[in-house]
């Protein structure tokens, strides 16, 4: 923790205040890190297979593709693997797709040093077997993994808008 008098931070009016053990700080949620995953949405896809019949038939399935960018703060930044980033289908009732079951593709490579930026790229899959009845589905980014060196960062606040659109299923 920062010694008395040398850290500062930005109140809801634009102004500064200098924390002491007495300090209030109202309003919305504080996270303070040592070391952040910026993440910025970029874009998302969700695409409609239909069903084929006869032999070697297969039932309708969905492929979502979530594009976003991450910045390493604060160290050299680790990206995720499919085991640790999270994507949930939503529809008339939620279900969660397994993470094993989510590839990641990450460009430019795995390791980002401090300050520096790559676009991940997030697909999943869905068949509609099971699905008793049509539902809108989409795919939704629930929680995202990485590392800095021996620290691990995992981010589930802030994910809203990393979501496909909806289609129907079966």
């Amino acid at each position: 923790p920062a010694a008395a008098g040398n850290s500062s931070y930005r109140k809801a009016d634009g102004s500064t205040g200098t924390p002491t053990a007495a300090s209030a700080l109202n309003g919305s949620d504080v996270y303070a890190l040592r070391t952040a995953a910026i993440l910025t949405f970029v874009s998302a896809t969700n695409t409609k297979n239909p069903a084929t019949t006869g032999a070697g038939g297969v039932s309708s399935s969905m492929d979502g593709v979530l594009t976003f960018k991450v910045k390493a703060m604060g160290g050299t930044l680790t990206l995720p693997t499919s085991g640790a980033v999270l994507i949930g289908v939503a529809s008339d009732g939620t279900a969660t797709i397994a993470a094993t079951a989510v590839q990641v593709a990450v460009s430019p490579s795995q390791n980002l040093s401090d300050g520096t930026e790559a676009t991940v790229t997030v697909t999943a899959n869905r068949t509609s077997l099971g699905i008793a009845s049509s539902a809108y589905q989409r795919f939704q980014l629930e929680k995202f993994t990485a590392t800095f060196g021996a620290n691990v960062f995992s981010q589930t606040y802030g994910l809203s808008d990393f979501v496909t659109p909806y289609i129907i299923l079966p």
